[in-house]
């Protein structure tokens, strides 16, 4: 394999996908279909580059080992969560109506996280979303979410579709405290309703 992908700025391609800046990505391997490795690397724009490799075998699909660096380009400059590289690596499971992924690490300026992830999407949309992740806030990143809670987080929560919307059961526990939302609904774009409770633990210093 192969392949590589240019566009220039004021091209078609860059033009119908908003990317505000050359694009060049190139996908190389040499191994068997069955032992696949897949090197990616290239910019998109002005989104910014990335650095991957994929492990799977694509002569029997059913998921990949992958390791990438994203480095955000001017399209995020001002989001604080985006300042720095991302690193991710991940173990991706498909199945026929769905899949999950188990990160084993995701590395961002705002925090390290792992955990697992599963969905349902027989219709080629997520219908059910299951999360279950452990995050460590970075030092300086949301002081006022770290005096309530503490820095490490564990995050659990499921999404279901309901209409035109998803329905939300979410709990988000810390060391100090815990935020559980029940029988929620939300658009997951701005707006997020329920009923909301938060429990404090017993400071040792008062």
């Amino acid at each position: 394999l192969d392949a590589s992908i240019f566009a220039d700025t004021n091209g078609v391609i860059a033009s119908l996908l908003g990317l505000k800046g050359p694009t060049e990505l190139r996908a190389a391997g040499e191994s068997p279909v069955d032992e696949a490795v897949i090197a990616i690397e290239g910019q998109v724009g002005h989104y910014g580059a990335v650095s991957a490799q994929i492990e799977s075998s694509f002569d029997d699909f059913s998921g990949a080992d992958i390791n990438a660096v994203v480095t955000p380009g001017q399209r995020f400059e001002g989001v604080e969560e985006l300042s720095e590289p991302v690193s991710i690596s991940a173990r991706y499971d498909a199945n026929d109506d769905g899949g999950a992924l188990t990160l084993q690490g995701l590395s961002t300026a705002f925090a390290d996280i792992e955990g697992h992830l599963d969905w349902r999407a027989p219709r080629g949309f997520v219908e059910q979303l299951n999360a279950d992740l452990n995050a460590v806030l970075a030092e300086n990143y949301q002081q006022i979410i770290q005096d309530i809670a503490g820095r490490e987080l564990n995050i659990k929560g499921a999404l279901d579709w309901r209409r035109d919307q998803y329905a939300i059961d979410a709990t988000i526990t810390g060391p100090l405290a815990s935020l559980t939302i029940n029988d929620g609904r939300t658009d997951l774009r701005s707006n997020v309703s329920g009923e909301t409770s938060l429990q404090a633990s017993a400071r040792e210093d008062g």
